[in-house]
């Protein structure tokens, strides 16, 4: 099959963009349609991926802006739909769905929607925690998004969505007819190739990914403050970067405990393994919202695959998944007292040990890419099989 991967921001790299078009390109002709934001060239073959890119540098750069009735998106996705002869539309995140609908409209290809997350409780969770600013009133609007939301989920011809609670969401809002796959946000096998630091004593705690006030980094920065007036030994490691980090790291600084916690910006993926499988404890802290409910991020998979016990906040897809698993231990979200309890537990060597080695199975056994990569190519072959009986 020929394969139309559109994507609303730029590639590479995008750690699901990456997993799914290097899956499919492995058995069919896989290409990207994403935005140029001045940098890179508008062709480019990355091994067997073909990326096209919309937009540019100075005044082009207006011609890349992702709105899903932009006449330079519409343009180029025909083009290539028609001089590639595309037989399938997978769609990253909502606002670009209703393109590729544009797109099917005119052509007939069919369309999936890879749903990464709930994207309109997302920009609710912006506008509560940040506040909207003027142009979101227009572009990023909860209820306009809700809206388009509610119009694109019965007409798409499949979704795929990242945890089973996710699924129940759009099931819901999309009928008991309508196609719904769960297809995760799991890591890649290899990653169990890499054997976890021995675990030498203390509460080594890392958080890894973006930083915002919805990730709920204060709260484990006030419970490391209780930790270390106990006397727990607790330490805090911080991989990544986000509008919260000069925040983060002012909180930090009052509540005097700036000897306990490092930061270490944005790493590479290898330096970024190595600094989970040098701790002792992942995690993840993200406050409860409709939008971290049926999310699931990549990094309680990564702490997992290293065998790392998990603490996460209550947010039902974080807790589903440790409680099946029993990797790990759940707080009450913005609670710093029952995050406290937590590393008291795990205080435990034995206990850390046990959980760790749990998520780690788990991991293996089922919660991996190569499991969700088998759940994609069916989904794809099956839409390969109709498109072979439509053509006789």
């Amino acid at each position: 099959m020929r394969i139309l991967y559109i994507f609303q921001d730029e590639y590479p790299w995008d750690v699901r963009v990456e997993k799914i078009c290097s899956s499919l390109s492995a058995a069919h002709d896989v290409h990207v349609l994403c935005r140029n934001r001045g940098s890179l060239p508008a062709e480019e073959q990355l091994g067997a991926l073909s990326v096209h890119r919309v937009g540019g540098a100075g005044p082009a750069a207006i011609t890349g802006f992702p709105a899903f009735f932009s006449p330079w998106w519409i343009s180029a996705g025909l083009s290539l739909i028609r001089n590639r002869k595309i037989d399938l539309l997978i769609v990253r995140d909502l606002p670009l769905c209703p393109l590729a609908l544009i797109l099917k409209s005119i052509t007939g290809v069919p369309v999936v929607f890879d749903m990464a997350e709930d994207y309109p409780a997302m920009i609710e969770d912006t506008w509560r925690y940040r506040g909207p600013g003027v142009a979101d009133y227009l572009i990023r609007n909860p209820r306009f998004l809700r809206a388009m939301e509610n119009f694109v989920l019965p007409r798409v011809d499949e979704t795929w969505v990242v945890s089973a609670a996710s699924r129940a969401r759009v099931m819901a809002k999309a009928g008991p007819g309508a196609r719904v796959r769960v297809i995760g946000n799991t890591p890649t096998i290899d990653i169990l190739d890499m054997q976890p630091a021995t675990d030498h004593g203390g509460l080594a705690v890392v958080y890894t990914g973006f930083i915002d006030v919805t990730r709920g980094l204060d709260t484990v920065a006030r419970a490391v403050a209780l930790a270390r007036k106990e006397q727990l030994p607790v330490t805090l490691d911080v991989v990544g970067t986000g509008e919260a980090l000069e925040q983060i790291k002012g909180l930090v600084a009052d509540l005097g405990i700036g000897d306990f916690v490092t930061f270490h910006g944005w790493r590479s993926q290898p330096e970024l393994r190595a600094i989970i499988a040098a701790s002792s404890i992942g995690v993840v802290p993200h406050r409860v919202t409709a939008h971290t409910n049926t999310t699931l991020p990549n990094k309680i998979f990564d702490y997992m695959a290293l065998a790392k016990p998990v603490i996460v906040s209550n947010a039902r897809a974080l807790e589903d998944v440790v409680t099946d698993a029993g990797c790990g231990l759940v707080f009450r979200d913005g609670d710093p007292e029952s995050l406290l309890a937590c590393l008291r537990q795990l205080e435990s060597a034995a206990d850390r040990q046990r959980m760790g080695e749990s998520g780690r199975r788990h991991v293996r056994e089922q919660l991996n890419w190569s499991r969700d990569e088998v759940v994609l190519l069916a989904a794809v072959k099956g839409f390969s099989v109709t498109a072979s009986l439509g053509s006789v």
